[in-house]
């Protein structure tokens, strides 16, 4: 998440799209949306006072529903069989009326989603997962960037090769 972090942070555009929790709750009216994604549960949020403070509320989630779940929701999407969160974003793109343009950034950034959830293809794949991975490529998805964006800095590495010894 940090080098995703610093790659936004030298993009004004899309820098400028990300708030603080306590700007999130200044900017708030009753018409305000908030969209959970890649959780159902309350708990899991950032922060659970703005959540509750929003009238309306959508949920985006490809894990099973469990008994925590947030309340009142305007929409859910949920579909367990999905491979990722980022896979049913996708489609929801994919199939809007108008185009939708993705950054590459933004594209990357939800290609790696897929890569990580599947663990590189290899697990909740199916037709779907490489429809979306195709979509996410034809509109600047970057394979290298993903690349830099997940791997293990040295000292992760280390650390994990510690645990595993002992």
């Amino acid at each position: 998440v940090r080098r995703v972090m610093d790659e936004i942070d030298k993009k004004t555009e899309l820098k400028e799209r990300f708030v603080t929790s306590d700007e999130a709750w200044d900017m708030m009216t009753s018409k305000t949306t908030v969209v959970v994604v890649d959780t159902h549960k309350p708990e899991m949020v950032l922060d659970e006072n703005v959540l509750n403070k929003a009238n309306r509320k959508v949920v985006i989630d490809h894990h099973r529903r469990g008994e925590s779940f947030i309340s009142n929701p305007l929409l859910v999407y949920m579909e367990p069989y999905a491979s990722s969160t980022a896979e049913l974003v996708t489609e929801l793109l994919e199939y809007q009326p108008t185009e939708q343009r993705l950054t590459r950034l933004e594209s990357t950034v939800m290609y790696a989603g897929i890569i990580v959830d599947t663990r590189n293809f290899t697990l909740r794949t199916g037709s779907r997962t490489f429809d979306a991975a195709s979509y996410l490529r034809a509109h600047g998805a970057d394979t290298i960037l993903t690349q830099h964006f997940l791997k293990d800095d040295v000292d992760t590495y280390i650390n994990r090769s510690e645990l595993i010894r002992t």
